[in-house]
């Protein structure tokens, strides 16, 4: 599990009601974490600046929703990976590859 995420229910006697936070350790405006928050603006060349922490409140529909698209979305990034590779490994072209029956 990444620490970078966490979900909870907001109300533990409704089941419908999600609270998504990503980067919970951050705070809630982007800061350097090369200088400190206090004393730098970001803007330096040896600057690291670091993403904010973001809170989404999310109904179990919508949560659905996002779960479905990012699934969706990882699905065609594995499609379009597994093409290419295929195609470097092979040597061939995506359409012969195709023709060939090695990718749908």
């Amino acid at each position: 599990m990444s620490a970078s995420i966490e979900v909870e229910i907001t109300d533990p006697h409704e089941f419908h009601c999600f609270r998504l936070v990503l980067n919970p350790l951050a705070p809630p405006e982007p800061y350097c974490a090369t200088h400190g928050k206090d004393l730098c603006d970001g803007t330096g060349p040896s600057c690291v600046v670091m993403p904010p922490r973001i809170e989404i409140m999310l109904h179990a529909r919508t949560l659905v929703e996002l779960i479905y698209r990012c699934s969706t979305a990882l699905c065609e990034w594995q499609r379009a990976t597994t093409t290419h590779l295929i195609c470097e490994r092979t040597g061939l072209s995506e359409e012969e590859a195709r023709a060939a029956g090695l990718i749908a």
